[in-house]
């Protein structure tokens, strides 16, 4: 057997330290999303798609990445509802970080509804209703 292979464990932790994820964790169309976007001269590119297609996950996913990259950003993740948060995206971000290895794993504040990340990076999330929209 080579020796120069690592295990998909250690090629998953590499990943999460370089703060691409994305590249193991989309489906084939939405790294396409991802190189559009990329690509794009649009000052807000836009995509247009269907129901169903994993839009929140990669949207998630792109944010992840972002905090773990760039030390101090502040990203911040916005849903309909609160209770969408909760019933969607909460599930998802687990799912998304079940193999984040524990010294990235990102802190999560409850009252905040924040992530925060060991390099300063925050993840915050927020619903539009009750009036959050103007804020």
């Amino acid at each position: 057997m080579d020796k120069s292979l690592i295990s998909k464990k250690a090629a998953k932790d590499e990943l999460w330290r370089r703060g691409q994820i994305s590249l193991y964790k989309l489906s084939p169309e939405q790294k396409d999303f991802s190189k559009r976007i990329s690509e794009s001269k649009e000052p807000i590119p836009v995509i247009l798609c269907s129901r169903r297609i994993g839009k929140s996950f990669f949207a998630l996913c792109l944010s992840v990445d972002t905090c773990l990259k760039k030390k101090n950003s502040v990203v911040k993740f916005l849903a309909p509802t609160r209770q969408m948060l909760k019933s969607i995206i909460d599930p998802m971000m687990a799912e998304l970080l079940e193999d984040c290895p524990d010294e990235l794993r990102p802190q999560y504040l409850k009252n905040q509804n924040v992530y925060k990340f060991q390099n300063g990076s925050v993840l915050q999330m927020a619903g539009t209703d009750s009036g959050n929209a103007e804020r």
